[in-house]
């Protein structure tokens, strides 16, 4: 399976990561998904990813407003089983 970097060159990628960056990607859409669904716009959440042992730490947090006009604390986190770093060789 192939990743397009460029319009003219692609990178070969391990099924394994593909798996992982489909995984961390539907997750993604879901959390998203939920904050457009359920929450007033603009919303003040933030996010933060963190690698620790070799898993990455996803994390969604702070305040939004639901439809209803009740500002609700979001505090939503998964450990994945992969890290993404900005400094890795593929």
């Amino acid at each position: 399976m192939c990743i397009g970097v460029s319009y003219t060159s692609k990178v070969e990628m391990a099924d394994s990561l593909n798996d992982d960056m489909l995984e961390f990607a539907y997750w993604n859409e879901e959390i998203i998904s939920e904050f457009e669904n359920n929450y007033i716009s603009p919303t003040m959440i933030k996010s933060s990813g963190q690698n620790i042992d070799g898993k990455m730490i996803v994390r969604y947090f702070k305040t939004a407003t639901t439809k209803d006009g009740e500002t609700v604390e979001v505090d939503i986190e998964k450990v994945f089983d992969f890290i993404l770093d900005k400094g890795m060789d593929f």
